[in-house]
């Protein structure tokens, strides 16, 4: 499917709507002008399962930030994100999502390489990262820099940009190999009969629902959230 249709879905705006109401409620720290050279990031701490402080810091290094991997090697200038589940769990402050806290979320980004030790990747290089470790066990994509290992970076598709990656995410690539698998291996076309797609009102369900609208098939959505999602659902 063509991802400038395909993804364009209330999905996107829901995410940033999600996003704008999480960081009304974090606490900018120091409440000052941030210095050159320094760089955002969104910190969340938690204790016990309750939240202490969620706030968009300054830092001066990414050696300051809480939750570096050892093994990193690849800085990256983080242009775009995304929200998912994990994310929403761990920026309220839920254990057992995470290594542990204090952590910047974000298993998701999109970005510029601003430097590399390793061949795979040199600077200017235009790479997205879903899942692995990042935003879990280490410091994640809610920041404007982030250190990764290189082998779980992967060339932006020429087809897409930077923030068609992120309107996709780990959500909408996880929809497309589930249909491509069905297709694939267990015999499903758009003539075929209708498809019943449980779980609709999440990421992976709305995109699942987009791709397979937009490939012809009958999509039969299913959800305990009627009310608050029909609409959605039915657009």
């Amino acid at each position: 499917p063509d991802p400038t249709k395909t993804f364009q879905t209330p999905t996107r705006i829901m995410a940033s709507t999600a996003l704008r109401t999480f960081a009304s409620a974090s606490r900018v720290a120091g409440a000052r002008r941030f210095s050159s050279g320094s760089f955002k990031a969104w910190l969340v701490d938690s204790e016990k399962g309750k939240l202490k402080s969620r706030s968009i810091t300054e830092f001066a290094s990414l050696s300051d930030l809480p939750r570096q991997d050892p093994d990193a090697t690849v800085t990256v200038n983080v242009k775009y994100s995304t929200l998912n589940y994990k994310d929403a769990m761990i920026i309220k402050g839920v254990h057992g999502v995470c290594k542990g806290f204090p952590i910047v979320p974000g298993i998701d980004f999109s970005g510029v390489v601003e430097k590399s030790d390793s061949p795979m990747w040199k600077e200017g290089d235009e790479v997205v990262l879903t899942g692995n470790k990042c935003g879990q066990f280490f410091d994640g994509g809610f920041s404007e820099k982030c250190r990764v290992q290189a082998e779980w970076l992967v060339k932006k598709p020429d087809t897409f940009s930077l923030e068609d990656c992120m309107t996709i995410g780990t959500a909408g690539f996880t929809a497309m190999q589930m249909v491509s698998h069905l297709e694939a291996y267990g015999g499903m076309k758009p003539n075929g009969g209708d498809v019943l797609v449980t779980g609709a009102g999440g990421g992976v369900g709305g995109m699942a629902i987009a791709i397979l609208s937009d490939l012809g098939y009958n999509v039969v959505a299913s959800t305990s959230r009627t009310d608050e999602l029909g609409d959605y659902l039915k657009s």
